[in-house]
């Protein structure tokens, strides 16, 4: 016959649609294409004002129950499905960069903490260094200054022992002598009478 003849469309475009139409002329084929027992699926591109929430996917699932056989129903249900779970995906996607910003920054601030205290805890090493420093310079000095003082003293003492030394006459050194050995003597002879008792004490121990 006559070039076109016997098309038809597999399936439709919807209103508010546009697209590429199959048309064949194989009834087999359009209805292996169309009908829902065959399981073909279909995909479809589609902008909208806003995103489907939850409310929506349920409008359309309950749909879906209550006609099986509504293809639009199901279609509807599956986009509104997917475009919700894409949005959820989204939202847990930002909020995981959003906690990795934080624990970066959390890391960054610790990081910046840690080498705080260790500045602070080297300039008081360095402080502590110093004034240990300084102070072994001032003990330093001051021992120096106590040794050259004691130097000077030591330096001045055998000259006032000499300007001090008293002058003893011959005759005051034989009183003097005279004097010691007469105590020597005292002392000796007391020793001896307290010998000579303790030993008769001892004999009269013994005789008893």
């Amino acid at each position: 016959g006559r070039e076109g003849e016997g098309l038809f469309p597999v399936g439709r475009l919807d209103k508010d649609t546009e697209g590429a139409l199959l048309l064949t002329d194989d009834g087999q084929l359009g209805h292996n294409l169309t009908s829902p027992k065959k399981g073909v699926e279909k995909v479809y591109l589609a902008a909208c004002s806003g995103t489907p929430d939850q409310a929506a996917v349920d409008a359309f699932r309950q749909a879906l129950l209550l006609n099986p056989g509504d293809m639009d129903a199901k279609e509807n249900y599956i986009y509104a499905k997917k475009k919700l779970q894409d949005q959820q995906n989204q939202q847990n996607q930002n909020q995981d960069n959003q906690n990795q910003d934080n624990q970066n920054k959390d890391n960054q601030d610790n990081q910046n903490k840690d080498n705080q205290n260790k500045d602070n805890q080297n300039q008081d090493n360095k402080d502590n260094q110093d004034n240990k420093d300084n102070q072994d310079k001032d003990n330093q000095g001051q021992d120096n200054q106590d040794q050259d003082k004691n130097n000077d003293q030591n330096r001045e003492q055998p000259q006032q022992g000499q300007d001090n030394k008293p002058q003893i006459t011959p005759q005051a050194a034989q009183q003097m002598l005279q004097a010691i050995q007469a105590k020597e003597k005292e002392t000796q002879d007391k020793v001896n009478r307290e010998k000579a008792k303790a030993l008769k004490s001892k004999q009269k121990e013994k005789n008893w």
